[in-house]
């Protein structure tokens, strides 16, 4: 149970949010609500400074709460997600084994990221030979290279990868016939990477900030990003350069044990 200290600050924060924090026993809708309360409610919850590395801005107007994840804080996280799908076979069957390399992170833009992978096209010839069964010899083996954009961005808690554009090249005489398998790359190249980044949605930004120690400060007020999720909120975040901006959008009602 919290003091009657904690209780009048919850209680500023409750209405200067527009929020009903259900406390049994200390906190109850109030008529009235001065200006001067939410300077006491920003100077207690000091979890929205640079504690924690980054800073995260309170908005007690819109019932957000707001900041940048840092690229470092999930780059490699994401690097490793994507290069686990390595060695995807967009098609493989006795004649054709094609699949996709190397895929990785090349940059990140506003908006989204691009994504460099080669694609290694083996051809193979078979022939049913009496008394010994089929033997199939491999005609030829290429690997042309290439780059995916995508747009990414979390939406209502969900991941949104979308495709922007792509290219394939090769050389010699192959590089013509990749034309052809334009259509075919995109798509396999994109499923491929969507599964890579299937994790990183708002319950995964969730964890980053948990593991940046946002818990911890939440803690002496009896809150903690878990209850908030349980109590229902909106992540929405858009990809920068400089990492992942998001929006919280608060439950209106959290309850306090």
């Amino acid at each position: 149970m919290l003091d009657k200290n904690l209780a009048t600050i919850f209680s500023a924060f409750s209405i200067s949010l527009g929020l009903t924090i259900a406390l049994p026993g200390y906190l109850h809708a109030e008529n009235q609500f001065y200006d001067a309360n939410v300077l006491l409610v920003a100077q207690s919850l000091d979890v929205f400074t640079n504690q924690i590395g980054f800073p995260i801005e309170l908005d007690l107007t819109k019932a957000q709460i707001r900041g940048t994840l840092p690229i470092e804080k999930f780059r490699e996280d994401l690097v490793n997600s994507i290069n686990q799908y390595d060695g995807y076979y967009i098609k493989n069957t006795r004649y054709n084994k094609w699949k996709i390399n190397d895929i990785n992170l090349q940059s990140i833009d506003n908006g989204g990221a691009t994504f460099a992978f080669t694609v290694n096209l083996r051809k193979y010839e078979c022939i049913k030979i009496p008394g010994v069964g089929r033997k199939c010899t491999r005609l030829f083996s290429v690997t042309p290279s290439g780059d995916v954009s995508l747009g990414i961005a979390i939406r209502n808690n969900d991941l949104q990868v979308a495709y922007r554009n792509h290219n394939v090249r090769g050389e010699g005489w192959y590089s013509d016939a990749l034309t052809l398998l334009e259509s075919l790359f995109r798509n396999q190249t994109v499923k491929a990477i969507k599964k890579g980044l299937a994790n990183f949605d708002g319950v995964n930004l969730i964890y980053y900030l948990k593991d940046a120690g946002v818990d911890n400060k939440f803690k002496p007020y009896g809150l903690t990003l878990d209850k908030l999720v349980k109590a229902g909120v909106s992540i929405n975040a858009d990809v920068t350069p400089q990492g992942l901006n998001f929006v919280i959008d608060l439950p209106k009602t959290i309850t306090l044990e």
